[in-house]
């Protein structure tokens, strides 16, 4: 009898890393987006920036930036992170400090789309890394950007 309890406990307690590990492959990667990206389809004359890092699994820090002429004229800051529930998106323009945030509403392998219907524009956010690009596009109302960025090799 003590050898079958014994049994149980072993096999009972040796299933329990496993269900630990699967539970954290269920939460989202978003790895993808961590490095130096540059737009590649620029339509202004400048370049825009975007750098991603990773501060824990829950929390991935973003950045913006658009040079023109040696100028900074645009700039963002963008947390990744998730609450108790569910994955938020926030961003904070630099020039006019007003903060929006967007909740996920849709998480893939490879990419999200993030919602903020009260938000003048834009209403939606989508990233998707495609192959060796990260592509990204913002909308609202009649109107679409898209965003396509290549990975910076810094030495």
């Amino acid at each position: 009898m003590k050898q079958l309890i014994l049994l149980i406990l072993v096999t009972f307690c040796s299933c329990m890393p496993k269900a630990e590990k699967n539970n954290q492959l269920t939460e989202p990667n978003f790895d993808y987006l961590i490095g130096s990206w540059i737009r590649t389809n620029e339509k202004v004359d400048g370049n825009t920036f975007e750098h991603w890092k990773k501060i824990s699994p829950t929390e991935y820090q973003g950045s913006g930036l658009t040079i023109k002429d040696k100028d900074t004229i645009w700039q963002e800051d963008v947390i990744l992170s998730k609450t108790t529930t569910d994955w938020k998106f926030t961003v904070t323009d630099k020039k006019e400090k007003n903060q929006v945030t967007f909740k996920l509403t849709e998480i893939t392998q490879n990419g999200f789309t993030c919602k903020n219907q009260e938000n003048e524009f834009p209403k939606i956010i989508q990233y998707k890394k495609d192959g060796e690009l990260l592509k990204a596009e913002i909308e609202g109302g009649d109107m679409k950007i898209p965003f396509e960025f290549k990975k910076l090799k810094l030495r």
